[in-house]
Formats: C-alpha cells, sequence, structure tokens
C-alpha cells in the first residue's frame, strides 16, 4: 500500500476485494485474556508461585495494527500465549528485585512495575494491556507467607478471645 505496508487494513467498514488477485483475512480486535503463572525466585531466594492474568488486545491505531497483523494474522491463536511469555519473563526479573514482605504488601507495585517493563514489547507486537491482576501469590509450601501472617493472626484470636470473656462475666 501507500504507507510501505503489504497489505491494506479497513477498520470499521466494508471494502471492496477483487477476487483472485485481493487475500481477504480478518484480524481479531476482541479483547482476550493470557494467564502466567511462574514460578518465581524473591531476593531472599524464596521461591513463590505468581498467577497473573492479562487482559489485551491489538492496539486501535494503524501502526498497532499492521504490527498485529505482521506477526500474528497466520496463527492468532498463539496472541496469548506470546503475552504469556513476555510477562512471565519480567515477571520473574522483578520479583527476583522484591522480597517475599513486598510482593505481599505491594502487589498494586508488581503490577504496575510489570505493566512497565512489557510496555514496550507489547507495543512492537501491536498489542495494548487493559488491565493486569496479581490473582495469586503462593509460597508452594514452605510456610514463609504463613509466618508472616501468624502473629497478625495471634493477635486477632487474643482479641477474640479478650472479648468473648468480657461477653461470658
Amino acid at each position: 500500500g501507500a504507507d510501505g505496508l503489504p497489505f491494506r487494513i479497513v477498520t470499521g467498514h466494508g471494502t471492496f476485494a477483487m477476487p483472485f488477485r485481493n487475500q481477504v483475512s480478518f484480524l481479531t480486535l476482541a479483547m482476550q485474556e493470557a494467564e502466567v503463572a511462574e514460578p518465581c525466585v524473591t531476593q531472599q531466594g524464596i521461591t513463590l508461585q505468581v498467577r497473573a492474568v492479562i487482559a489485551f488486545k491489538v492496539g486501535d491505531d494503524q501502526g498497532s495494527i499492521a504490527n498485529a497483523a505482521r506477526r500474528f494474522l497466520d496463527d492468532q491463536a498463539s496472541m496469548p500465549q506470546l503475552v504469556g511469555r513476555v510477562f512471565a519473563g519480567h515477571l520473574r526479573s522483578i520479583v527476583g528485585s522484591m522480597t517475599v514482605e513486598e510482593i505481599i504488601r505491594e502487589r498494586q507495585r508488581l503490577a504496575e512495575q510489570l505493566l512497565a517493563a512489557s510496555k514496550q514489547e507489547m507495543a512492537n507486537l501491536g498489542l495494548a494491556v487493559d488491565s493486569l491482576q496479581i490473582k495469586l501469590i503462593d509460597d508452594v509450601g514452605s510456610g514463609y507467607i504463613e509466618a508472616l501472617s501468624a502473629p497478625q493472626r495471634a493477635a486477632v484470636n487474643q482479641a477474640a478471645k479478650i472479648a468473648q470473656a468480657r461477653a461470658d462475666q
């Protein structure tokens, strides 16, 4: 086409295609989901299983659509898989720079850093992230997270016992 692409992008309306001369392909612009479940090692060397869900779609602008078409037109089913791989790599490196305490307390910071780190790569693929949620942080049975929350649980139980004793009097 006029913009140096080997194809023409048409969005939002129909267009005429010459049979035999033009090949018509459709690229989905719908919202899609990718899931990442990665074992990540924290700054303290503790392995956490971190699960995140990323809602993404092809960007709205012509440049994004062109990038996504070049990359995915023949294999659109690979989009979530590739997005998952992009985020998995960044997730491992960001978790590696944080402590378990920071990760649990500052889930939002983890999510923001993850989005920032993968923004350029996603743009190169023509994809835009709508939302990212950290669904699960699990220490895979090491007991570390449970030990962190033990003092808090003990205080809550103590307060409940005192309240019950007062009520019983």
